[in-house]
């Protein structure tokens, strides 16, 4: 069978449609990685708020893993141009790549019909982070997403975080995504942190 590139190019979207829909239905986590302030020199703390140093392209793993969140959010997106973005859109979202996106459908994947249009292969994820389960005088300089993560048994649910308490309490982190160095967060009562992804199929 010959196939004309417009089928090729609607085969291909429909393919990564698909994979977007399966994975709409995992459950994100977005793992912190970091340290006590004391473990760290005053010149270190300085030149990491200077700004975030690049992560290492062969990175497969967040360094000294502290704590796990859920996502809070999660929906189909489409990528939409700079003159129609406004932040006072609830659901416009701008991500650190320099794109602009709105949010077309939160909830229940099987809530979606397969021929509706707020199916696309763009997943948004945010997490919105409260540090009220970090010790004072943490540092986070490092994140990373995973999916199908195994929670440990006997997780508080209240908690806004899944916090490892040992090395042993570090079970199946589940598949990784993407790692980034941050700009480091300095754990203090006034510390609030959103940190929205888009993963495109």
């Amino acid at each position: 069978m010959i196939y004309s590139e417009n089928y090729d190019k609607e085969m291909r979207l429909k393919l990564s449609e698909n994979l977007a829909g399966k994975s709409y239905s995992r459950r994100f986590y977005l793992a912190f990685g970091g340290r006590p302030v004391s473990n760290y020199s005053n010149s270190q703390i300085e030149k990491w708020l200077e700004g975030s140093v690049p992560v290492s392209t062969d990175t497969t793993e967040v360094q000294n893993i502290l704590y796990l969140k859920e996502s809070d959010k999660k929906g189909f997106v489409k990528e939409i141009k700079a003159e129609h973005f406004s932040y006072e859109k609830p659901d416009n979202i701008a991500t650190n790549d320099g794109k602009y996106w709105q949010i077309l459908g939160e909830g229940d994947f099987n809530k979606f019909s397969e021929n509706t249009e707020d199916i696309t292969r763009n997943l948004y994820f945010s997490f919105r982070l409260s540090l009220d389960d970090i010790s004072d005088g943490t540092v986070l300089y490092q994140i990373g997403l995973f999916y199908d993560t195994k929670t440990k048994t006997g997780s508080s649910p209240t908690k806004s975080l899944l916090k490892f308490e040992t090395d042993t309490d570090k079970y199946n982190i589940g598949t990784f995504v993407a790692v980034s160095n941050i700009a480091p967060v300095v754990k203090s009562k006034y510390t609030r942190e959103v940190f929205d992804f888009v993963l495109s199929f």
